[in-house]
């Protein structure tokens, strides 16, 4: 949007818009916007701002533009880990209007995967089934409704999928307690279901981890835009389910993967997950049986190869 006429300029896309709405409307725009625009009267200047941000659970100044641009792309490609040849639909839950579904489309997600945006806020899912509708020809969005504390998966159950994939990003983090019907929803949708989370959630994995010299969110973490209290229970909830209900694998943990901005709260973690098959010992459930010490950089485990073959992502679209 040009800043003197309020207008829209041209080659200003929808999904840009959105962006810089949702970016000017927080205080992370208010931190990351600036950064791009530090020399007054030439417009934007995006290597000249510098934000300190988090990769892999360090303290590094970067151009803005490099921290907010590497954390939009390690999202999507993060996910891509988790979608198998086999994989028929993509869920996100928390998706607002859609913005994580539509990276997974300008990276290439195949088109004969189903993708499901699911999200609580009425106007967003209202905004995700109007750039669905007009902007979105290759693929099949549906737009659902959903309340974290009452999860209700229904109509991507009654589809009858073999393998699912489910992404939250960011989202879970704005639920203090997350119930167990959540992962037991997740559970449902198919004999097969791969899960990954990226959320700020490291300050419950780092002593679990043995990794506690990596930097992040703190004890009891809050929301620094709001004050509000963030998630509290996602990691030891997973861990019930993986350890005394033997319901699912942990693959990967990640306790502080990156953060686009310069705060310690939205620090965001990586953990990877699937439906239980067999009598299997998932390489994050076997390290925690270890004494082995946590690794300074990098993941704990991986994707899922024994899963099947991952998918190639097949294009980028610009």
């Amino acid at each position: 949007m040009d800043p003197s006429t309020k207008r829209i300029r041209k080659g200003m896309t929808l999904i840009r818009f959105q962006n810089n709405i949702q970016l000017s409307q927080c205080d992370a725009g208010g931190k990351l916007y600036p950064s791009f625009t530090t020399k007054p009267g030439v417009g934007a200047t995006p290597g000249s701002g510098y934000l300190t941000a988090t990769v892999d659970g360090r303290r590094i100044p970067l151009p803005g533009v490099f921290a907010f641009g590497g954390y939009k792309l390690l999202l999507p490609y993060t996910v891509s880990g988790s979608i198998y040849a086999d994989t028929e639909a993509l869920v996100e839950t928390g998706c607002g209007y859609g913005r994580n579904i539509y990276d997974m489309i300008n990276i290439g997600i195949d088109t004969d995967i189903d993708l499901y945006c699911m999200e609580f806020v009425d106007s967003a899912r209202n905004t995700a089934r109007l750039v669905s509708k007009f902007l979105i020809s290759t693929h099949s969005v549906t737009v659902l409704p959903i309340d974290y504390r009452f999860p209700d998966f229904s109509v991507i159950l009654a589809k009858g999928y073999k393998r699912v994939t489910v992404m939250t990003m960011t989202s879970i983090e704005q639920v203090p307690e997350v119930p167990h019907a959540l992962v037991d929803g997740m559970l449902s949708l198919a004999p097969k279901v791969d899960v990954v989370h990226i959320e700020p959630i490291g300050w419950q994995m780092r002593d679990d981890l043995r990794t506690p010299a990596r930097q992040g969110a703190q004890r009891h973490n809050v929301d620094g835009s709001t004050g509000a209290q963030t998630n509290q229970n996602l990691w030891p909830l997973l861990l019930q389910f993986a350890y005394q209900q033997n319901k699912i694998v942990i693959d990967e943990a990640q306790p502080e993967m990156m953060t686009w901005g310069w705060s310690l709260w939205g620090v965001y973690s990586l953990v990877r997950w699937h439906k239980r098959q067999g009598n299997e010992i998932g390489k994050v459930q076997a390290f925690l049986n270890s004494s082995t010490p946590g690794p300074d950089t990098g993941s704990i485990g991986g994707p899922w190869l024994e899963g099947g073959s991952i998918r190639p992502m097949r294009k980028i679209i610009n």
